[in-house]
């Protein structure tokens, strides 16, 4: 098993399906099957795609999955996909919204850090 494998495979495990993810990363649903089951490798196109995905290098992607060693990854974090999927369900009205109260927020802390 590669760690391409194993990204798709904690994906699937976390509830996210191969469509999702195919929507996500711009790979097509059909690719990412023949990469998880199959360990086919992907083109450069698809690969650059998936490392940006999952937030690693490109190399990393086709490395044997080693259990005892931990894969170095700026892949979203479990908080960062449940704001993702709530951003979703939100008007645009409501994510304009959204964005100027985390402006405010990020001036707000800033302007406090300051005066400490």
């Amino acid at each position: 098993m590669n760690r391409l494998q194993k990204y798709i495979s904690d994906k699937l495990r976390a509830g996210m399906t191969l469509r999702e993810m195919s929507r996500e990363s711009g790979v097509s649903h059909t690719n990412l099957s023949r990469y998880h089951k199959l360990g086919k490798e992907p083109d450069s196109v698809n690969l650059t795609k998936l490392a940006h995905y999952f937030g690693v290098e490109f190399h990393d992607l086709l490395e044997p999955f080693d259990p005892g060693k931990p894969a170095f990854s700026l892949g979203p974090t479990l908080e960062d996909q449940l704001a993702f999927q709530e951003w979703q369900t939100l008007s645009p009205d409501q994510k304009l919204q959204a964005v100027q109260w985390l402006r405010r927020m990020k001036v707000e802390s800033k302007t406090g850090d300051r005066e400490k």
